[in-house]
């Protein structure tokens, strides 16, 4: 509940989605002790690498997963299945991936997207092919 003194905080990005806080509706919120700031920041900054994304069947390159590929990391209990739309360089100084090579991929049923490396998604993830999962090394040594 929001006391008279006080107003839910102007979207600093007009026309985005942010998070808040349910019961007070805050992205700083005291009462709740959660603090969405950040989490809004790093979803508005995203289409700064939103037009890097590629048609389903692009190639992005030698050694690369085509546009569209379906994959998983390995050992995931719960099905995270995640598309490939685009390839970036990550200049995000903030980042752990800051400078790395890194696959645009989106979770299937959502619209946010996401940065992870290449060679981290060929070392750590399987491509979902024909309702047959394979390591992503062994299914680009078949391309």
């Amino acid at each position: 509940m929001l006391h008279n003194h006080e107003s839910p905080p102007l979207n600093p990005w007009p026309g985005a989605e942010i998070t808040v806080c349910a019961a007070h509706r805050l992205q700083t919120c005291h009462y709740c002790c959660m603090d969405f700031s950040t989490m809004n920041q790093r979803r508005h900054q995203q289409p700064s690498y939103a037009h890097n994304l590629k048609p389903d069947g692009a190639n992005l390159g030698e050694r690369h997963l085509l546009v569209g590929t379906k994959v998983r990391q390995q050992g995931e209990k719960r099905n995270y299945d995640t598309v490939i739309n685009g390839c970036v360089v990550d200049e995000d100084v903030e980042s752990d991936f800051a400078g790395m090579e890194c696959y645009i991929l989106q979770y299937e049923e959502s619209t946010e997207l996401l940065l992870y490396p290449v060679e981290y998604i060929h070392d750590e993830f399987l491509v979902l092919s024909n309702f047959s999962a394979v390591e992503a090394k062994k299914y680009l040594a078949m391309l």
